[in-house]
């Protein structure tokens, strides 16, 4: 059957069995779970965080701790997080036990959609076995949100949907588009290989922008120029900015997880191992250049620990790895981001106090909330990672 139709009213769901559950509300399943419950179906949260629970539930969207939830879900988002373990490899850990949970306390008819990025194996047959489920009721979606202040909304952004078998795709097609989006279909293994390439082609961007930023930094050209130069053209470049490295859930992660798919299938993939390298080394890179531009500098700012502007973010940021370089070649760091709150162990700081007492300033994340304008007054070398500080009248801006 290809139908999921949503309620007529998003107060009153026309039928019992259009109850969806979304398991995991962070930054994909929050708005899942509005898009659902505005588009009509009756929704319910499933959290493993106390205090996210208790944040986020409300009249029309409650939210539990209690996995019996789900005894009574039509269809399951699932939208738990898939970062890299200790050895930085894929962890397939928080996924796996949505997948028992479901096995544990869903009934034997509920459909899933998988959200969650992961490998084309995972996606088209390991979940659901995991699950206990039918190929038939399992399907892949994978997400493509892009937080911050500038991102699309989630109803703006097409989805790709593919089921474990054709079946599974109708329904999940249905599905998405009665929550009002544009829906490409596919298989689960096409989905998940897509969602893993489109980060890849990211990070390979991001590493080949930082080091031609090394290049430009040994002949004494303005990097920023360059770019601008190529953005010129009105095909087949896009321009990307020399930061201090890809970071957060996406970018720097997804391409490990398609790495170990390739390496299941024998193959080598030289240009993804080579970008990841290099976008491990821009953070060495960055403090190589601060020290050679700053080097009587022993007391540091550094501007910004997200990984990229208007995000409160720091999972996987060159900040940190940055930060603790800084410090172990015995300099004195603290972190002002408004957004973050700092950077674990460093003190975090407003750039009130931090300003006269630094005698450098290190810009890796400049948000809007922060008030640059009183840089301008910083009689000491800036060095700007992340070209965010360009068009500012600073006394010693240095771009690396």
């Amino acid at each position: 059957m290809r139908s999921f139709a949503p309620a007529k009213s998003p107060r009153r769901p026309r039928q019992a069995d259009a109850r969806v559950v979304v398991m995991g509300l962070g930054y994909v399943g929050a708005p899942m779970a509005e898009l659902a419950r505005t588009a009509g179906f009756e929704v319910h949260g499933l959290e493993v965080d106390a205090e996210r629970a208790a944040a986020l539930t409300t009249e029309d969207c409650p939210t539990s701790l209690d996995p019996s939830v789900l005894d009574r879900a039509a269809l399951i988002l699932v939208c738990v997080p898939t970062p890299l373990d200790d050895a930085g490899q894929p962890d397939r850990g928080p996924v796996l036990e949505a997948a028992a949970t479901i096995r544990a306390h869903a009934g034997p008819r509920v459909r899933v959609c998988l959200e969650s990025t992961v490998d084309p194996e995972l996606a088209a047959r390991g979940f659901a076995a995991a699950a206990g489920l039918p190929l038939d009721q399992v399907a892949h979606a994978p997400e493509r949100l892009d937080p911050g202040p500038a991102s699309r909304p989630a109803r703006d952004i097409p989805r790709v949907v593919g089921g474990c078998t054709p079946a599974a795709t109708a329904w999940a097609a249905d599905f998405y588009r009665a929550l009002g989006l544009q829906v490409h279909e596919t298989t689960a293994e096409v989905a998940a290989l897509a969602k893993l390439n489109e980060n890849a082609q990211r990070l390979v961007n991001v590493a080949l922008v930082g080091e031609l930023a090394r290049l430009c930094r040994a002949r004494g050209v303005d990097v920023d120029a360059v770019i601008d130069a190529c953005a010129t053209k009105p095909f087949g470049y896009t321009p990307y900015r020399a930061r201090a490295g890809a970071g957060g859930h996406c970018v720097p992660v997804d391409p490990v997880w398609l790495l170990d798919a390739a390496r299941s299938e024998g193959a080598e993939f030289g240009v993804l191992r080579a970008a990841l390298a290099a976008n491990r080394a821009r953070a060495a890179d960055i403090v190589d250049a601060f020290v050679h531009t700053a080097p009587e500098a022993r007391r540091v700012l550094v501007l910004g620990a997200a990984y990229k502007p208007g995000v409160g973010d720091t999972r996987e940021s060159p900040a940190q790895p940055i930060a603790l370089a800084l410090a172990a070649r015995g300099l004195e760091v603290r972190v002002h981001d408004p957004l973050t709150g700092g950077l674990s162990p460093y003190p975090a700081t407003t750039l009130e106090d931090a300003l006269p007492w630094a005698e450098a300033i290190l810009a890796l994340t400049v948000h809007d909330a922060m008030p640059v304008e009183a840089l301008s007054r910083f009689p000491g070398p800036i060095v700007d990672a992340c070209g965010d500080l360009r068009g500012l009248e600073l006394i010693d801006r240095r771009r690396v």
